[in-house]
Order: C-alpha cells, then sequence, then structure tokens
C-alpha cells in the first residue's frame, strides 16, 4: 500500500504508531475526496515514492474544510516525531466535530427538518427518550443510554427519561 506509506517506511523500512498516523490522515484526505484514489495521477507506485520522499502531498479536496486539511497536514509532517498522537487526533476531531455540527445548526432548525420521529442515532427505531436537561426526544431506548451528550445541542446528558405515546407501540 504505497499509496498509505511515510517516508520513512518507503525509504528505511520504519514503522511506528505514527506511521500509521500518516496512513490515517491519507484515510482522512480519501474520505473528503469521496473515496478517489491517493494520488490518482500517478500511474505507477515508484511514482508515488518519488512524490512522498520528494515532500509533494496530497491537495485539499473539495469542499473540505481548512481545519480538516490542517489536521490531515499535521499527519504528513516529514519527521515522524512531529506528527500527533491518535489520543491528540481524537481530541482534535472531537473539537472540530461538535464546531462543524453546531455551525448554523440551531436545535429548532434541526426538529424542523426531523420531524420523522425516529432515533437520531440508528434511524431504525422511534425516538422515544427525552434527554435531560436540554428535552431533545432524539433516541430510543436502545440508543439513549450511549448518549453522553445530546446529538442535537451537544449539552450533557444528566437524565433519560422515556415518553410513552397514546396509540403508539413503542
Amino acid at each position: 500500500p504505497i499509496r498509505w506509506m511515510p517516508p520513512e517506511a518507503l525509504k528505511r523500512r520504519r514503522w511506528s504508531e505514527k506511521s500509521d498516523v500518516w496512513a490515517f490522515g491519507v484515510l482522512m484526505w480519501e474520505l473528503w475526496s469521496a473515496a478517489e484514489l491517493p494520488y490518482s495521477f500517478c500511474g505507477a507506485d515508484c511514482e508515488v515514492y518519488e512524490l512522498v520522499t520528494r515532500d509533494v502531498r496530497l491537495e485539499k479536496p473539495d469542499g473540505c474544510p481548512d481545519r480538516v486539511f490542517s489536521l490531515m497536514k499535521h499527519c504528513w509532517e516529514k519527521d515522524a516525531a512531529c506528527r500527533p498522537t491518535f489520543r491528540m487526533l481524537r481530541a482534535d476531531l472531537l473539537k472540530i466535530y461538535v464546531d462543524l455540527a453546531g455551525a448554523g445548526n440551531s436545535s429548532r432548525s434541526y426538529q424542523n427538518e426531523h420531524q420523522d420521529g425516529r432515533c437520531i442515532v440508528c434511524f431504525d427505531e422511534v425516538a422515544c427518550i427525552v434527554l435531560v436537561p436540554c428535552g431533545h426526544m432524539c433516541a430510543c431506548g436502545g440508543c439513549a443510554p450511549m448518549l453522553q451528550q445530546c446529538p442535537i445541542c451537544r449539552a450533557a446528558v444528566g437524565e433519560r427519561v422515556r415518553v410513552y405515546h397514546a396509540g403508539v407501540a413503542l
């Protein structure tokens, strides 16, 4: 998998957690580029080898937020020691997710768009659990116990209350 390998693995066959971080950066790039093959403009693996070892990196995919691409580039640092750990990546991705999920999406606008009454976690069951203190009824009985934050407003979940609807089998 040359297209996912960092320079130190290509040149010296050295592998570490930081090699996996590099590959994770390429995976993020694939996700944002709608599954395009990394370095698709290269016909052969030897061309990819030359580009990566000469510090040529993948370009920002269309529609990819700047913060996400910045994180990808951090994963592709030439010096493996300068790359983030997976713990750091998790923290950064969570911050980015919360910011992107909250940008321009109030809980009211979300509820107006999502009125079918389904659980917004699994989309299979009827939402019958109200999350307290925010009051959003957005999860089914199976998914609600897993939630630490409301998926709509990101408020911490203190309590979960089942709501029974007359005439609806839950």
